[in-house]
């Protein structure tokens, strides 16, 4: 009975815990931007996962202007292509093909194109 009691109380702890942690933890969508810097661009652009205050940051790197956060994912339609990280992606919705291929290669990223 007491063996009973304690694994309740334990499983209760354990799932306040898991929200908890779930609630604390920050939510991450997409940021759409126009992508610029002293080499290439302007190219239109979604970067996802992202922070809200990584896109704000985003938005002004180098010459990128326009940022805006979003809950959701990147739109699909109108790929040119997509440049594969580690740890997120980046969606380009113009600019030449062969040009961002040879770019994300650069930065060592995997090229798919749209």
């Amino acid at each position: 009975m007491l063996i009973r009691q304690f694994s309740k109380i334990l499983v209760i702890t354990l799932t306040a815990f898991c929200c908890f942690i779930q609630a604390s933890e920050q939510k991450e969508g997409s940021c759409t931007l126009i992508q610029k810097n002293i080499y290439a661009g302007p190219f239109d652009l979604c970067q996802e996962p992202v922070s809200e205050e990584a896109c704000k940051e985003l938005g002004v790197t180098e010459e990128n202007s326009n940022s805006l956060y979003s809950n959701d994912s990147c739109k699909q339609a109108g790929l040119v292509g997509s440049c594969v990280y580690a740890n997120y992606q980046q969606h380009y919705y113009s600019g030449d093909p062969d040009g961002h291929e040879i770019g994300c290669g650069f930065m060592e990223g995997e090229w798919v194109s749209g």
